[in-house]
């Protein structure tokens, strides 16, 4: 998978033969065999060995939707949006050229600039009320230009 040429990912192909990731991928698990149902057993599931870990993360997820890990635990306080993508975000190691895209719910002003100093740039749309006075063109003026123009 991330030997092959098409999708070669370097961070891991260039430090591990696929022979040791694969020899570790078949050790891994975050939850005992003993319990494990057997193939063809009711009540099989795929993701058992690692349901601890993925019901962790759908905890985390939950606590940043209702907004305690995130307005509590993240600075600058951004809003619920803002500190949802700063969350998310805050495995991804600095200037790496990740390209950021979020929708109008996340995108704020504040946001966009500290992402940019922060080595991210990013990519979303804005309402007119938070453009805090930027100096853009009228929605009339932009139909009259061709698409693309800029300028």
């Amino acid at each position: 998978m991330y030997w092959e040429a098409a999708v070669r990912y370097s961070q891991i192909a260039d430090k591990m033969g696929q022979q040791r990731f694969d020899k570790i991928k078949c050790f891994l698990c975050f939850n005992g065999n003993s319990k494990a149902k057997k193939p063809g057993e009711h009540g099989l599931e795929k993701l058992y060995k690692i349901r601890s870990v993925l019901s962790h993360i759908r905890y985390m997820f939950l606590e940043v939707r209702k907004g305690t890990l995130v307005e509590d635990d993240i600075e600058p306080n951004l809003g619920v949006g803002g500190n949802i993508v700063l969350c998310l975000m805050s495995i991804l190691p600095e200037k790496m050229n990740y390209k950021i895209y979020f929708e109008n719910w996340f995108s704020r002003l504040k946001l966009m600039s500290l992402l940019k100093i922060q080595g991210f740039p990013c990519i979303g749309t804005l309402n007119k009320a938070q453009l805090k006075g930027c100096p853009l063109l009228t929605d009339g003026e932009m139909e009259k230009r061709e698409r693309g123009a800029s300028g």
